[in-house]
This record gives C-alpha cells, sequence and structure tokens, in this order.
C-alpha cells in the first residue's frame, strides 16, 4: 500500500503531530530549525569563496526575498507533487499561522511518506549546491541564504 483514503479497521492512533495547537510540538520544531540553521551555517561561512558578501541593499536584498518566497512556493509544491504521485488525489496548499503547507487527505504507508517528507530538502539542496558552486561569488550569500532556509525550514518535515 502506497496511500490509501481509508483507513485499516484495526488502526489505532499513537499520537497526533499538530504543531498549530499543541505549543510544545511546535517550540521543539522551531528550536530543531534554529539548531539546523547554526549548524549549517557554519560551514557555510568556512567554505564561502573570496569575494562572497552578504546581500545588504536595494536589489540584492530583493533577489534574496525573492528567492526565499520562491523557494517556499517550489518546497510545498514538491510535497505536492509527491502526494498526488502516491494517492492520486489532488493535494492542498496554504499558510498557516508561521507555516506553508502542502496536504493530503491520504494516508500513506511509511516509505512514501519519507519520500514525500524528505523530497524538497533533498531535491533543492542538491540544487541550492550546485547554484552556490557554479554562480559568481557576488551570488554565493544569497543562494546560501535560501539553502539555510531549505535545510532549518525542513524542521516541521523531519520532525514529522
Amino acid at each position: 500500500m502506497k496511500a490509501t483514503l481509508k483507513l485499516p479497521e484495526n488502526y489505532e492512533e499513537i499520537d497526533r503531530i499538530d504543531l498549530e495547537k499543541n505549543k510544545k510540538q511546535m517550540i521543539l520544531v522551531n528550536v530543531l530549525s534554529i539548531v539546523l540553521a547554526v549548524l549549517v551555517f557554519i560551514p557555510m561561512l568556512i567554505l564561502a569563496p573570496e569575494g562572497a558578501s552578504f546581500p545588504r541593499e536595494g536589489l540584492d536584498v530583493v533577489i534574496l526575498l525573492a528567492g526565499m518566497f520562491g523557494y517556499i512556493i517550489l518546497h510545498e509544491a514538491v510535497h505536492g507533487v509527491c502526494f498526488w504521485y502516491f494517492s492520486k488525489q489532488k493535494p492542498r496548499f496554504g499558510w498557516k499561522s508561521a507555516y506553508a503547507y502542502a496536504a493530503s487527505d491520504a494516508y500513506y504507508a511509511k516509505g512514501p511518506y519519507l519520500v514525500i517528507g524528505l523530497a524538497p530538502v533533498v531535491l533543492w539542496g542538491v540544487v541550492l549546491a550546485l547554484l552556490a558552486a557554479l554562480l559568481p561569488a557576488e551570488c554565493y550569500w544569497t543562494v546560501q541564504l535560501i539553502q539555510l532556509i531549505n535545510l532549518s525550514g525542513a524542521a516541521g518535515d523531519l520532525y514529522v
């Protein structure tokens, strides 16, 4: 079974993840996000090429903000494509509290759900790493700050 719309009769709920209603879970995910950000930022600093500088003003900041917003949409789109692939059901997208989301009414086996949960961070992690390596040094921090959001922003996906 990859996905189903109906739970088996012998299904027993063990736990529920609800970052909107369960403040303890929400705090845990946010702490995990900060820890991931710090752990990822340190190697980025060490590996920064000569001539790399943080976007601080004007068009550089606009490009960074547009890239961050665009990344969030692309991240959720990958979840949505994976939801659809495994269930053939149209996913839902939205924004609640501080979180963008893709959702599905289907129930997934562990293997497909791991793919659904990790696909965006892996796919965009590779794409952003290649961009950071191939683009001029002046673009390094713009790409790496989006990569930072990719990895630390996946804290919720990793938690689930």
